[in-house]
């Protein structure tokens, strides 16, 4: 959804969470005001936590690459280094955006309509293949995970979403969260997740599965943008999804 030009639907939902105007941005604003003022009048960016994210990439940049940091991270009024202060803002957007029920279902419903028409075509034993691998950026597969009923607040570089499909002795599904260890990149941390749309922590009835995601899939990101889905008339509106 990322390249999709103009789409205002998802400009508004990803402004209300760059602005902190979801109810965990807002609480977040608040927490943290008198450091995010701070940081506002020192950078000259505004008071956001799209830009507070910013200034968190930049600073992790910086120590990455062994640079100087600027003045004000250590010399403040805080009286203390704030570089891992900082840091906390780092992804939060792309964490909002996940939790956010409007952002979600824009980043990863489209993604989701595939993923669920590969799954009852090897239910319906009409798809030959037996593996689809994606690419894509970490918030996006966060948002994934959320439309999939799966609470997990935020994903690693590296980290990968596998969700196993078995048609035998009936038709189940399982979502596995599989990430690097730190230090020993040859080696990962592989384990299964419980989707609140089921009642076990491994394999779930695919029904279940189907009925929790539903309200997240996205045949075609024409309506939701407003766009037409032809030539030979106007946008057809959807109602975006309500509520965090």
């Amino acid at each position: 959804m990322y390249d999709v030009n103009e789409c205002l639907t998802q400009v508004d939902a990803w402004n209300t969470v760059d602005n902190g105007d979801t109810p965990d941005g807002k609480k977040i604003l608040e927490d943290k005001k008198d450091l995010i003022s701070y940081l506002s009048n020192v950078t000259g960016w505004a008071p956001t936590l799209s830009k507070m994210a910013d200034i968190s990439d930049n600073l992790h940049a910086l120590k990455l690459r062994n640079l100087t940091m600027p003045d004000w991270v250590s010399n403040n009024p805080f009286k203390k280094d704030l570089y891992d202060d900082v840091l906390e803002f780092a992804e939060i957007p792309q964490k909002l955006c996940a939790k956010y029920k409007p952002c979600r279902w824009l980043m990863a419903g489209y993604w989701l309509n595939d993923i669920v028409n590969n799954m009852q075509k090897l239910q319906n034993n009409t798809q030959k293949l037996k593996m689809f691998i994606y690419g894509t950026h970490n918030e996006i597969v966060t948002s994934l995970f959320w439309t999939m009923g799966v609470d997990l607040n935020g994903v690693e570089y590296n980290g990968a979403v596998i969700i196993e499909v078995k048609t035998k002795p009936s038709a189940q599904v399982r979502i596995i969260y599989s990430k690097p260890i730190e230090g020993t990149p040859e080696k990962r941390d592989s384990k299964v997740q419980k989707s609140s749309y089921c009642d076990s922590a491994d394999w779930c009835p695919i029904d279940k599965f189907y009925s929790g995601t539903k309200e997240y899939v996205i045949p075609n990101y024409k309506p939701p943008c407003e766009f037409p889905v032809c030539f030979c008339g106007k946008a057809k509106k959807i109602t975006l999804p309500t509520g965090a």
